[in-house]
């Protein structure tokens, strides 16, 4: 059993996970904040 490897998997693969929704959460905030018309997502 390779638990260790697997705990360290887990724990990359959270941490890349909650780097993606802390970025993306700045980027949605970022994007109310400043509003610009040349945005790609702007509805």
């Amino acid at each position: 059993m390779q638990t260790s490897l697997l705990f360290k998997t887990y724990l990359i693969f959270s941490l890349e996970i909650f780097l993606i929704y802390a970025a993306v959460y700045a980027y949605i905030i970022g994007a109310e904040a400043l509003p610009k018309p040349t945005h790609p997502f702007s509805v």
